[in-house]
């Protein structure tokens, strides 16, 4: 009876140790990536907005969502160069990792459904699906991470983004979808990047 409880007893203390340092490691710089990736997509999301106002040819401004291959390799760049600093990687960002990897294959998978059922039905219209339905997945992602780290900046940034889906359609309603754009640009900073300044600013309080 006695050896039950000490076992219990030591899994609450791993399971919170654990916490404990994802947390801390959390802190010491993992929050880079998001910081980078929000004002990378923001400026993208921008630009192709300015672009479809200015160019003759407006489809050619979407070529500057290109932009995003690289911006996955180097946040993913920083994202180990901090894990390599934190030297110890606990069992939940491991798992937070996987659910951003997870996000950027639901986001490809996205991109290929719209764009097929675009040529099936021979028509465009289901492009405008494409920034909500990434938000309501970008907003889950940061959700899961928020409920991992404990951090509320990630849950309120969560919201963001899925209030930021909700103005995509709204916006598409009275026929100004290209504002979707400035919408995701607003999510980005407010759901990545801004709570990943406040994180980082935590973690030099803690030092």
């Amino acid at each position: 009876m006695m050896e039950t409880n000490f076992n219990e007893k030591e899994s609450l203390r791993v399971i919170n140790e654990m916490i404990a340092q994802a947390q801390n490691n959390f802190q010491k710089g993992v929050a880079d990536p998001s910081i980078f990736s929000g004002y990378v997509v923001a400026f993208t999301a921008i630009a192709n907005f300015l672009l479809l106002n200015l160019l003759e040819n407006p489809i050619l401004s979407f070529h500057v969502w290109w932009l995003m291959i690289p911006m996955v390799f180097v946040s993913r760049y920083i994202g180990r160069k901090n894990a390599i600093k934190a030297q110890v990687r606990t069992q939940l960002e491991r798992l937070i990792s996987t659910v951003w990897t997870a996000h950027l294959f639901a986001c490809i998978t996205i991109l290929l459904v719209i764009w097929s059922g675009n040529r099936i039905f021979n028509t465009s219209y289901l492009s405008v699906l494409i920034t909500p339905t990434i938000l309501i997945f970008t907003g889950m992602a940061q959700f899961i991470s928020a409920k991992a780290i404990r951090f509320k900046a990630y849950y309120y940034g969560s919201f963001a983004y899925w209030l930021g889906a909700l103005g995509c359609m709204a916006v598409c309603s009275v026929n100004m979808w290209h504002y979707q754009f400035l919408i995701l640009a607003a999510c980005s900073i407010l759901g990545l990047a801004v709570p990943g300044h406040i994180l980082n600013k935590k973690a030099k309080e803690h030092v």
